[in-house]
């Protein structure tokens, strides 16, 4: 690709590192692309920390007012005027703008954009079923069809997964699509030294919120508690925090499980500290019913991690599972007992896994992910 482009990222809350996964594929998207040479222009809320501000250094920022921080995920979505964008982007010479979210800020940056006749593409990791989860079929539908009027206002159209992008499918979307995973770097998330262990450690990363749905761990543990088939070598890892950081120790302490389970809180993502987690890991288990994609089941798997995960209807993530582990049931915890039993029972079947996680997450290489964001975006420009 010749040309390089001017791209305006629209993302609220760039400087909050409590985000989920949409959040943090948008920054790493964009201090990438500005590896490669696009000038990046980022649109978003005032930092609340102002030593957030020296990982942006690579881009110009516009920082804007934003509404206080929002249940469940505590997002502060900002706000101005599409007249204020607009003139932004006339100053700023923008080719093409990418927007993380479909939130007020970027329904501002449409109406600018189609005034301006710049292209506007978005990057979706909107999961309709879980605006309102356990709502009736209505509702969904009623979400559902709110989320596609938004979409269809965009140019193109990003979906991290098929899977994702297959929810969509009903919506007869005509703007140009692409799936384009979230990815993984490879080069910071690896297999460590393979060293004989005598502890075999579950872990799970992750927000620690209901639709992760990970007291399914801790009931199966309690399981093979009860059935004396937990073995005295086995420990679990939780990492992470928010809505259940309390309530989970609590089980924990209610089945008798507190020594062998570990609560760290949260580890900074790409840090030495969890990558060696990740390392030091025999399975990483994900019992999440609702995902997009899962960022943390690609880090865990370029570690090495052999994986369990929840086979939810609503989860893109048991799609990773190729003979480096197994799925089981997001709503029976004798299942997931089960393949816990049988992991933790049989180490040659491990080391088989360990070698295939690591294989596999090469597929799904950030550098890769970056490649055809850079093409995708291009294609809307005029070379």
């Amino acid at each position: 690709m010749s040309k390089k482009l001017r791209i305006a990222m629209v993302c609220d809350s760039i400087d909050d590192s409590t985000m989920g996964g949409s959040y943090i594929s948008g920054k790493r998207f964009g201090a990438w692309l500005a590896k490669l040479g696009h000038e990046i222009i980022w649109i978003t809320s005032k930092f609340r920390e102002e030593e957030r501000r020296k990982d942006f250094a690579y881009a110009k920022v516009y920082e804007f007012p934003s509404l206080p921080p929002l249940w469940p995920y505590k997002v502060r979505f900002s706000y101005t005027t599409a007249r204020r964008l607009r003139k932004i982007f006339q100053d700023e010479k923008i080719d093409v703008i990418y927007s993380v979210q479909p939130a007020i800020l970027a329904r501002k940056a449409v109406r600018a954009a189609k005034k301006l006749h710049i292209p506007i593409v978005s990057h979706s990791h909107t999961l309709p079923e879980l605006f309102a989860p356990g709502a009736p079929a209505f509702i969904q539908k009623l979400v559902k069809k709110f989320v596609a009027s938004m979409y269809r206002k965009y140019d193109g159209l990003i979906s991290p997964t098929k899977f994702l992008q297959d929810k969509f499918d009903d919506c007869h979307f005509t703007m140009p699509q692409a799936v384009i995973g979230n990815g993984v770097d490879t080069t910071t998330f690896h297999p460590g030294e393979k060293l004989p262990q005598n502890t075999f450690t579950l872990l799970y990363v992750g927000r620690l919120d209901p639709e992760k749905n990970i007291g399914l761990i801790l009931d199966a543990l309690h399981l093979l508690h009860q059935q004396k088939k937990l073995n005295a070598n086995v420990h679990c890892t939780f990492v992470g925090w928010w809505t259940l950081e309390k309530k989970l120790p609590e089980l924990a302490m209610k089945y008798g499980l507190w020594d062998i389970v570990e609560f760290t809180g949260r580890i900074f993502t790409a840090s030495p500290r969890l990558i060696k987690t990740y390392q030091d890991a025999a399975v990483f288990v994900l019992p999440s019913l609702y995902e997009t994609e899962g960022m943390v089941v690609l880090e865990a798997m370029a570690c090495g991690c052999p994986v369990l995960i929840s086979d939810s209807p609503h989860s893109a993530a048991k799609n990773f599972v190729h003979n480096n582990g197994y799925t089981f049931s997001s709503h029976d915890p004798q299942d997931l007992a089960d393949k816990i039993y049988k992991m933790s029972n049989n180490p040659d079947l491990l080391d088989i896994m360990w070698k295939v996680s690591a294989e596999e997450a090469q597929k799904f290489s950030f550098t890769l992910s970056v490649q055809k964001l850079e093409s995708f975006l291009s294609s809307f420009v005029h070379q």
